[in-house]
């Protein structure tokens, strides 16, 4: 670690950090979240930050969300916000969607958001479709939409068609779904 931080080549630096930053965050989680912030290029810190959040998340996500929305909008707060969701939907996904519930609109809520849905979508299609209607995005909730509609009309089509007769859609994306059946 010592010799990374003392590399004068940045790209370098940025290069190795995020790969020693993970193997941190298996023994130190709190050390390896600090040293996120020496890497200067957005990519690598995003990288890093997954990689943290996603250990953090296993042993404890609520202090890992934290951390997460520590972060300023960007890459960075998506990359870690989307591993976190991912690990902590996987042991508590109510605790994961009442966290959710919280975040501010922007770009790194509709990642949270569109990964839960996809997380939930085959156990529990109808609850994933509702998170997937509250993505900010229009085109990654339609996206999202269709793809967890899709999936469930093949394991439950009447289930799918009813949640689609009263779902809040515009026409033609219902029209659409309605045709796979």
């Amino acid at each position: 670690m010592n010799w990374a931080e003392n590399l004068s080549d940045t790209s370098a630096r940025d290069a190795v950090l995020p790969g020693i930053i993970g193997t941190v965050a298996e023994n130190d989680v709190r050390e390896a979240a600090r040293l996120v912030t020496k890497i200067s290029s957005n990519e690598a810190q995003a990288n890093a930050a997954g990689a943290v959040a996603s250990q953090w998340a296993s042993e404890d996500p609520r202090a890992a969300s934290q951390w997460v929305t520590s972060f300023p909008e960007g890459l960075a707060r998506q990359r870690a916000l989307e591993n976190l969701v991912n690990r902590w939907a996987e042991n508590d996904p109510y605790a994961t969607a009442s966290w959710l519930g919280t975040l501010p609109e922007g770009a790194s809520r509709d990642t949270g958001i569109s990964n839960f849905a996809q997380r939930i979508g085959a156990s529990d299609p109808e609850t994933a479709a509702q998170w997937a209607i509250s993505i900010g995005n229009e085109n990654i909730r339609r996206s999202q939409v269709e793809s967890i509609v899709s999936n469930w009309m093949k394991t439950n089509p009447s289930g799918a068609t009813d949640w689609l007769h009263t779902a809040p859609l515009p026409d033609e994306i219902k029209t659409k779904l309605l045709q796979q059946k």
